[in-house]
């Protein structure tokens, strides 16, 4: 069946759950808190869901850990995060549904004065090694064989990282995952012990130091890279190729990642073996059992018709054979 057919078919299949369930389900508003990565997206489902069938979705971008308490707590009627559930967590909030909603690329940014294309080619060991410290200047061997069809100057490497983040979550897998070094003094998650470098606010934070330092290297969403026509690296896959970031790239990591099983457990959620390898999903945490009836159908919709929104805004959209599995998930819900 073609993409175009299956998204017609599951928008007749949304149009007739909502049909049964009548009025009082359509009647009922839902909220949600958490994540601030996909917010951006989630708000363009609402407004648009909103219109199409008059449920009113009011959502609080306060961060995964935010989520994942309000869910627990039974405050919200969703929760939003961009972490899987850790075992503590799940014990904690028994029979939550981990549902992947979409996926974007965090790009490599680089501000190298006379090496202004894409094109820069790094991997996770270099990127730890200049992020501890230990690779100082651009004319360094470990990156010039790397790229040795670019004239890189002997300049000093300013990196610049972000705060307590999705991207700073999904950098520093990658480093953990490549450096050896880093794994032992560092490891990863959404805020670290920075040894070196210039902590921003955000991406928008980052895009603003880098422009001061010549030399500079960070990482951002896609979206700022390409808002601020910022060169990004290709990265190196656990396939041993080099990628440059892209919605394409993304939706092809995001199919290596996805395990037989239709579960997403934490290496599978992070390591691509094709595609672009710096690129996560990020999550509704919803009840499996005794969810408002007006959020499945929601749901559905967002699996279907709302994935027609997030290339847009630089989103990934789940593949299709992902969204199949995701989608026989919900259906199960209570």
């Amino acid at each position: 069946m073609s993409e175009k057919c299956w998204r017609v078919r599951f928008g007749v299949i949304v149009l007739f759950m909502l049909a049964i369930l009548g009025q009082d389900a359509m009647a009922q508003n839902l909220t949600g808190s958490g994540a601030t990565f996909p917010a951006p997206l989630y708000q363009k489902w609402f407004r648009t869901y909103k219109a199409e069938t008059g449920i009113e979705i009011e959502y609080q971008a306060i961060g995964s850990g935010g989520g994942v308490k309000a869910i627990t707590e039974h405050t919200v009627d969703f929760g939003a995060s961009d972490l899987p559930l850790t075992e503590e967590q799940a014990k904690a909030a028994p029979g939550i549904l981990q549902i992947p909603m979409t996926a974007a690329p965090v790009a490599v940014v680089y501000n190298i004065p006379g090496v202004d294309g894409p094109g820069l080619r790094m991997d996770g060991e270099v990127l730890a090694d200049i992020y501890l410290g230990k690779i100082t200047r651009w004319s360094d061997s470990h990156i010039t064989r790397l790229n040795p069809r670019i004239k890189l100057p002997n300049l000093k490497i300013t990196p610049i990282h972000s705060g307590d983040s999705h991207t700073t979550m999904l950098f520093t897998h990658y480093l953990d995952r490549h450096n050896a070094n880093w794994r032992k003094d560092l490891g990863w998650g959404r805020k670290v012990a920075w040894p070196i470098g210039y902590n921003a606010k955000g991406c928008a934070g980052v895009i603003g130091l880098m422009v001061s330092f010549p030399g500079s290297i960070g990482y951002v969403e896609l979206s700022y890279a390409l808002k601020n026509t910022t060169p990004a690296a290709d990265l190196r896959n656990e396939s041993g190729k080099y990628v440059a970031p892209s919605i394409t790239s993304a939706i092809t990591a995001m199919e290596s990642m996805a395990s037989p099983t239709g579960e997403w457990n934490m290496d599978d959620t992070f390591t691509a073996t094709r595609g672009y390898p710096l690129t996560g999903f990020t999550y509704i945490l919803a009840p499996g059992a005794g969810a408002k009836a007006s959020l499945k159908p929601f749901l559905v919709w967002a699996l279907v018709s709302g994935q027609g929104f997030a290339a847009d805004l630089l989103y990934a959209p789940l593949p299709s054979a992902i969204r199949k599995r995701v989608l026989a998930k919900v259906a199960a819900m209570d």
